[in-house]
């Protein structure tokens, strides 16, 4: 977990408001060296521990790279994306997600949407997400109260 903080800590440290003519064809260095890093890790663990145990590891690991990233998404250097350095950052995660469902042999897609919408949300602007929060109000209420299996403030 600490080298993959430290490797996907480099989000953090790049600059996302990216030229125009820049060419995006591949992950960042920093990317494919933690994939490989995963690769290297499941080939030891596979070695001393049973295939359920190792899915579960990097099942597990899948959400906490996603938590980091999306972490990480709004310290990028000058806090700026643009459409560019979304592309980026958007095949950077595609490649992890790829990386560990070959691992895992399970999709992977649920865990990584959560950090891919985040990302989408870096191209919008406050009035933008302001009028999908209004959207998302009407359609499931907002004035409506949410209580977990019990709730605690009504006599029961």
């Amino acid at each position: 977990r600490s080298q993959i903080v430290c490797l996907l800590k480099n989000i953090s440290k790049n600059n996302y408001w990216m030229p125009e003519d820049s060419i995006i064809n591949k992950p960042q260095d920093f990317i494919i060296t933690l994939n490989k890093l995963l690769v290297s890790c499941e080939g030891k663990l596979s070695g001393c521990l049973p295939e359920i145990f190792i899915r579960f590891l990097f099942v597990e690991m899948a959400h906490f790279i996603c938590e980091v990233i999306i972490d990480l998404i709004p310290r990028v250097a000058n806090h700026k994306i643009n459409h560019v350095g979304y592309r980026q950052l958007y095949k950077n995660t595609f490649s992890l997600q790829q990386n560990l469902t070959t691992i895992t042999t399970k999709g992977m897609e649920k865990c990584f949407d959560r950090a891919q919408k985040y990302l989408k949300l870096s191209q919008k602007t406050p009035e933008d997400i302001e009028k999908i929060q209004e959207i998302k109000n009407k359609k499931y209420g907002s004035d409506k109260e949410k209580y977990a299996a019990y709730n605690f403030s009504k006599d029961q």
